[in-house]
């Protein structure tokens, strides 16, 4: 992996895995998420979860050997899994009345 790919490497980590660690240790959550998110440590390691899956599909993706797609199919689980518990995390929407 080039300079690039670690710059890149390391802006996807840090939006995806600091907020995260941040909500699950602290219950901080970023001001435009605040009304919308009912459980601030669930989301947080729905997004550790999340960076985590980027982060491991971008690892394996550069890596040596292309031919064995392990690290991608977990990267992808991980990254499946985070958006679930993310959705998972948010308050339900109001129903409209008729």
């Amino acid at each position: 992996m080039g300079a690039v790919e670690w710059t890149a490497l390391a802006v996807v980590s840090a939006l995806t895995v600091v907020p995260g660690v941040a909500a699950l240790s602290r219950g901080w959550l970023p001001w435009w998420l605040r009304g919308h998110v009912s459980s601030p440590r669930l989301w947080g390691g729905g997004e550790v979860t999340l960076g985590l899956g980027v982060v491991t599909g971008m690892i394996s993706w550069h890596g040596q050997s292309r031919a064995c797609p392990a690290g991608l199919v977990v990267g992808l689980c991980l990254l499946v899994c985070g958006a679930g518990v993310l959705a998972m995390s948010q308050r339900p929407r109001r129903a409209h009345r008729s």
